[in-house]
């Protein structure tokens, strides 16, 4: 699996598990099991941020996809 210490191993990571699918906290944090609920809202924001990720839904139904 290699390393995913920081925001940008965990998001190349998922980028190569997840694809063009739609994906949601819960599944990210199930592919990152050492990091919490906080990381992973985080890093999906700093995802959204960047315009490496778009945001499909709204609050449980809400579900991200790789641009």
């Amino acid at each position: 699996i290699g390393v995913t210490n920081t925001f940008e191993d965990r998001i190349e990571r998922a980028r190569e598990l997840f694809g063009d699918n739609l994906f949601s906290r819960k599944e990210y944090m199930e592919e990152f099991k050492t990091i919490s609920s906080a990381t992973a809202s985080r890093d999906l924001k700093e995802g959204l941020e960047s315009g490496v990720l778009e945001k499909v839904g709204e609050r449980n139904q809400t579900r991200y996809r790789f641009i």
